[in-house]
């Protein structure tokens, strides 16, 4: 059994290391949200995260019921953010969402993202052709929406391509890059040019 406060300790020990350097890039905690009270709680702008212990069993069916009915009517979507190679941990330049992360299986995140939407899929299809007592002629489906840098872009598409899409249908998984913008030196506000015949440009976030 994982313990929670462990790792987020560990987490935010992590960050408070990586805020020492850059002052830049300050840790914001996430809210939690607030199923106390009759309504569904607001988003916020920012993470936000629910406990599983302030959920009762009722109010836990019911948004799983409202996320079937989703499912089932193909209105939900996915979208991975992997613009990120690995910069501070010690696997070498790579995406991290490609990173083996110590599981038995060896899978990456990236793979582990892939089959759960496939079980999804799998399990709206399921409840769907038990409410009409006979094979649903469309199978629900959840279209998958990528973010890549020009960096991670190659390796993540080939990664697809040689595993089958992880069973995703590849009609429906599209991967896009994201925009980039001029790297410059804070102290002096110079753009940086790794060579004198371009500048340095980074993923815009």
């Amino acid at each position: 059994e994982i313990d929670s406060e462990v790792v987020r300790r560990a987490y935010l020990s992590a960050v408070h290391n990586i805020n020492a350097v850059d002052r830049s890039q300050m840790y914001v905690p996430p809210h939690v949200l607030n199923w106390q009270t009759k309504r569904i709680p607001f988003a916020r702008p920012g993470a936000g995260v629910t406990l599983a212990m302030d959920l009762s069993s009722k109010k836990a069916m019911h948004q799983y019921d409202h996320g079937m009915e989703m499912l089932m009517k193909s209105s939900v979507g996915a979208l991975l953010l992997c613009g990120g190679n690995d910069g501070l941990l010690t696997f070498g330049e790579q995406p991290k969402c490609l990173l083996d992360i110590g599981l038995p299986s060896q899978k990456c995140l990236l793979q582990l993202f892939c089959e759960r939407i496939v079980r999804l899929v799998h399990m709206a299809a399921r409840r769907k052709a038990a409410r009409e007592f006979r094979k649903v002629a469309q199978t629900p489906s959840i279209p998958l929406y990528i973010m890549c840098s020009q960096v991670t872009e190659g390796p993540i598409v080939q990664t697809l391509e040689q595993n089958s899409y992880f069973g995703l249908d590849q009609t429906r998984v599209t991967v896009f890059q994201q925009d980039e913008l001029a790297v410059v030196d804070r102290g002096t506000g110079q753009y940086l040019f790794p060579t004198k015949a371009d500048f340095l440009s980074m993923a815009n976030g």
